[in-house]
């Protein structure tokens, strides 16, 4: 579901590594179509806003749920994008891109959460956890 990012012509000067885990299952098509866009808007910036060098997606399925985890090494501050994901300033600029408030508008629209914090690669990591009535990963 995730592959073609690595095809995406801003991806061309990052180090992109995506992961799959667990046992892929059918998702509805409009959480697959969320999940997509949160994980491409999510790349894009990484590279434009925080000049990211490394970002790691992973998409995770669980028993019931499925987790997009992405991480990068780039130049933000978790606490600040936390301020700018609750205050919805990410969404006021009415440029192109779908902005941060509203990947967390869309996780609460799927039922599930989206959380900011520090990435172990030493820039920002975003998690979305949807729940996934079904779902399994037997």
């Amino acid at each position: 579901m995730l592959r073609h990012l690595l095809a995406l012509p801003l991806t061309h000067d990052l180090d992109l590594s995506v992961e799959v885990t667990g046992t892929p299952f059918a998702l509805s098509a409009p959480v697959r179509r969320s999940l997509q866009r949160a994980a491409s808007e999510y790349l894009f910036k990484a590279a434009r806003h925080a000049r990211a060098r490394r970002v790691f997606i992973r998409l995770r399925y669980g028993p019931g749920m499925i987790v997009l985890s992405v991480a990068d090494d780039g130049h933000r501050n978790a606490e600040a994008l936390r301020k700018i994901i609750q205050d919805g300033v990410a969404d006021a600029g009415g440029g192109p891109g779908f902005g941060l408030g509203r990947l967390a508008c869309l996780a609460e629209e799927m039922g599930g959460t989206m959380r900011v914090g520090t990435s172990d690669l030493g820039g920002i990591a975003i998690e979305v956890l949807v729940p996934v009535p079904g779902g399994t990963d037997e």
